[in-house]
């Protein structure tokens, strides 16, 4: 997988809502650090139960940067759903909290929840925040989506989705497409990529919108599914549909 930006946000579920995903991805190849075996969640809300959701995102962020800078902790993410924010910050000691409880309290037009637990293996950061392939199409989606918007599109209007999907031999892509049709995909054409290291494609087929929730559950199953079988989804893509 190549991330190229240090930040990277995207949208996936936390706690059966559509939530904001934040992670510093260049911890990925210094993780775990044995510095810093302990997890520091803090849950920040508006003090007055007013605050837009980017204002309190910003302010927790400003929080979780001055911990970093007189705590001495990493901060690794956050996940933002409607009316909170969690921080993940990884320290070397329990006995940091008292410190964390401290510039949380002081911090302006949010309130804070904070609590302290060991991770040494930092599995909150690799299993929660850092993204897998599935995670990572949600960013390609959104891209895509706004790109067929500016060229006309009614993203509201259901329309055919190709999914091009690739996989090492043809036996497996067999297989696959017997497993996708089990779960509700129109199968395709098979597509052959000579040069690639996986060149047996197939392509599934679901009417959708372009809706991006709808989208990203789309891709989500198509990338799970695949990669049973040792594939991987390499793009999407569909008619733009324009007004009249």
């Amino acid at each position: 997988m190549n991330i190229e930006e240090k930040w990277v946000e995207y949208d996936w579920q936390a706690e059966k809502q559509r939530a904001v995903f934040r992670v510093d991805t260049a911890l990925y190849d210094i993780a775990p650090m044995p510095t810093h075996g302990v997890l520091f969640g803090i849950v920040t809300t508006g003090r007055d139960g007013k605050l837009g959701d980017s204002m309190r995102d910003t302010l927790s962020r400003q929080l979780a940067e001055r911990l970093e800078k007189k705590v001495g902790l990493v901060y690794a993410g956050s996940v933002s759903v409607e009316g909170r924010t969690k921080l993940f910050l990884y320290g070397s000691s329990v006995s940091q909290l008292d410190a964390v409880e401290s510039a949380a309290d002081r911090a302006m037009f949010i309130k804070c929840r904070c609590s302290a637990a060991s991770d040494e293996d930092w599995k909150t950061y690799f299993k929660l925040l850092y993204p897998d392939a599935a995670k990572m199409q949600t960013l390609w989606n959104k891209r895509t989506i706004a790109m067929m918007k500016k060229q006309g599109d009614v993203i509201d209007a259901a329309r055919r989705i190709n999914l091009h999907v690739f996989f090492p031999t043809e036996p497996l892509r067999i297989m696959f497409d017997e497993q996708a049709r089990l779960s509700g995909f129109a199968i395709g054409e098979p597509e052959f990529a000579a040069e690639s290291s996986l060149p047996y494609g197939t392509v599934i087929r679901r009417i959708s919108t372009l809706d991006k929730a709808e989208i990203d559950i789309l891709t989500a199953k198509a990338v799970y599914l695949a990669e049973k079988f040792d594939g991987r989804l390499v793009h999407w893509d569909c008619a733009i549909m324009r007004k009249n």
